[in-house]
């Protein structure tokens, strides 16, 4: 790889890194959080479905189409994951969450990066990286990442 070609690779892994700690920041104190009112009740405290993983719970997760309106088999799954490690306490579920805004704001950087690498290959590489940059930023710290509230339940 030329000299200049790692220079570019580094500012791009520290822009992506720079998008992940903005993000850290803005959720760091979600672990001090309490159980929200509005779902966390028939998705997590009052489950009687939910537990560690087992064999039940994997046959619950993904055949269930009674106890909500949704099928969220992937959603059910995280959630017994994090019971495996944190049981019913809400810091760990806020964690995960959190983990996962995090991640996602990376995956944004890194698509937004190809995307501009692959459409705008006349640009100079320091305006494509500072624009994925901008672009993950702008996803990650928007009002509107919240949890968008299904109206219809």
């Amino acid at each position: 790889m030329p000299e200049q070609d790692q220079g570019w690779s580094r500012l791009a892994r520290r822009c992506c890194l720079l998008v992940a700690v903005v993000m850290c920041w803005q959720v760091r104190d979600i672990a001090e959080f309490d159980f929200v009112e509005f779902d966390d009740g028939i998705n997590i405290v009052f489950n009687l479905h939910l537990g560690p993983w087992s064999r039940d719970t994997v046959v619950w997760a993904f055949s269930d189409m009674e106890y909500m309106r949704r099928y969220v088999p992937v959603g059910w799954m995280g959630f017994s994951l994090v019971y495996g490690f944190s049981g019913l306490s809400p810091s760990g579920y806020h964690m995960a969450g959190a983990a996962a805004q995090v991640a996602s704001a990376m995956l944004v950087f890194a698509i937004v990066l190809t995307v501009l690498r692959r459409s705008a290959a006349s640009a100079e590489v320091g305006w494509r990286i500072g624009g994925a940059t901008l672009a993950a930023l702008g996803w990650s710290l928007h009002p509107m990442r919240a949890e968008a509230m299904d109206v219809t339940d």
